[in-house]
Parts: structure tokens; sequence; C-alpha cells
């Protein structure tokens, strides 16, 4: 919370009336690089994140498979199977999300599509992970500021 409030007050738009959204953002991506830092001296396991994401893929694919034979087999009811699935999905999603972000394999972008297209069949019916990528680093660039909520 203190983190929140000291940020507020670091920010042009924060009580002077008008808004500054460059100086914000470079405020707030400063603040999150310097808590990113932080994370990653007292958690020294963080060096390894490529290999903790895809150690993920394989555990989130493990998990549905074992899931899905563990109903089959009828140890489990459907419900239960579903629930499994859904999260183990989800964390594939998430992976997903941070590789769209250069979290795994930052600066190889032909490893980061493989991975990408590894989590594909995963996610049902979507579109290419790539062109979902470009969609979602096009939302980046213009969330938050006021022409996406201005309505008319």
């Amino acid at each position: 919370m203190h983190a929140i409030q000291n940020l507020n007050s670091q920010t042009t738009s924060a009580g002077s009336g008008g808004v500054d959204n460059r100086a914000d953002t470079k405020v707030i991506g400063r603040a999150i690089r310097d808590a990113d830092r932080k994370m990653r001296e007292r958690l020294p396991v963080l060096r390894h994140q490529t290999a903790l994401g895809m150690g993920f893929v394989g555990l989130g694919y493990t998990t549905a498979a074992v899931s899905a034979l563990l109903f089959i087999i009828g140890l489990i009811p459907a419900w239960a199977c579903i629930v499994i699935n859904g999260v183990a999905f989800g964390v594939l999603r998430e992976i997903e999300h941070d590789l769209i972000h250069d979290l795994y394999f930052k600066g190889k972008r032909t490893l980061q599509n493989i991975v990408l297209f590894l989590i594909w069949p995963a996610l049902g019916n979507v579109p290419s992970p790539l062109y979902r990528r470009k969609l979602h680093l096009q939302h980046h660039g213009s969330s938050g500021h006021e022409d996406t909520w201005r309505s008319g």
C-alpha cells in the first residue's frame, strides 16, 4: 500500500489537475522495474525464470492429461476434471501472456513463437498467437489513454 501511495505522489497528474500520460508512464515503469529488481535480489530462484516458465508449461499439460485420464477411468467426476483442466489451461494462458511481454527467452522471438504455438492447442478456438500478440501489444499502446474510455 505504501508503494502505491508513494507512486501516486510521484505522478504528474496527481493533484495537478492536468494529465501528462507520458511522464506518468515513465514514473510507473521505473517503479515497476525497481520493484522487479528488488524482488529478484530477494529471490535468486528468479534467475531461472525461463526454466520455471517452461516447467509450468509441462506441468499444465501433464496436469490436464492426468486429470483427463482420472476422469476416463472413473476416479474423478466430470466437474473435477473440468475445474482441474480449467486451472491447468489458465496457467498455460498466463505463460502465453508472459511470453508476449518477453518474460521468457528474452529477445529470442523464434523460441518464444515455438512455445506460443505449443500452448495454442490448449486455448481452444482462438486466433493465432502471433495475431493475438499484435493485438495485445496494441492494447497496451493505448490502454489507459483518455480516448480509450471516452464514449462517442
